[in-house]
């Protein structure tokens, strides 16, 4: 019953990587998620929400970030974050970034974060608070990755726009028009190599 209030809302999902979503359209739609069809996969979202921000996604977007872990990805997005709202010109740029946890939430996620992680309930208020932050820093490229998913260990993405569309589903991360990509090995075989 929830599920479908919240699709018939048509209000945007955040998830921190496609498995996210893909559970979650599995275990509610309760009907097996297309295979070899990206344009029924892509409109099978599009039934539920309008929109899917992938913070995982985001990271290689945005670029400025190291650590892709959920919980770290999103320390290093407040560290940057009070970093903008702190410079000379952030207060005019950076739009204000506050969370208020009450009740059960605030005595179970408040303080001590050890151990939590994977916790759905955890999981869900730092995507949410992650997305919050990414979207104060870079509003515009936020909103242009809208419906594009993180393929992990992949110079491409999901981009369910295109599947709607064109009934393909996967896109470089790279315009290659205007980047040139190198690929390279590394020889095992020379001495000091610690790679």
């Amino acid at each position: 019953l929830l599920w479908k209030a919240l699709c018939a809302a048509r209000v945007p999902f955040v998830v921190h990587c496609p498995l996210d979503l893909f559970f979650l359209l599995a275990a509610f739609e309760r009907r097996p998620l297309p295979r070899d069809d990206p344009q029924a996969l892509a409109m099978m979202i599009r039934h539920c929400t309008p929109k899917v921000y992938d913070t995982a996604h985001l990271h290689g977007v945005l670029g400025q970030f190291k650590r892709l872990s959920l919980v770290k990805f999103c320390e290093d997005a407040k560290a940057r974050y009070d970093e903008l709202r702190e410079s000379r010109s952030g207060l005019d740029h950076v739009p204000a970034v506050d969370f208020v946890l009450v009740g059960e939430t605030a005595a179970r996620y408040g303080r001590n974060h050890n151990g939590l992680a994977h916790e759905a309930g955890f999981d869900s208020l730092v995507t949410g608070q992650l997305f919050a932050y990414l979207r104060a820093i870079a509003p515009q490229r936020v909103k242009e990755a809208a419906n594009r998913l993180f393929l992990y260990r992949s110079v491409e993405y999901l981009d369910l726009d295109r599947a709607v569309l064109q009934g393909e589903i996967g896109t470089s991360l790279f315009d290659l028009s205007r980047v040139t990509l190198l690929v390279a090995a590394l020889d095992r075989g020379l001495e000091g190599n610690d790679a």
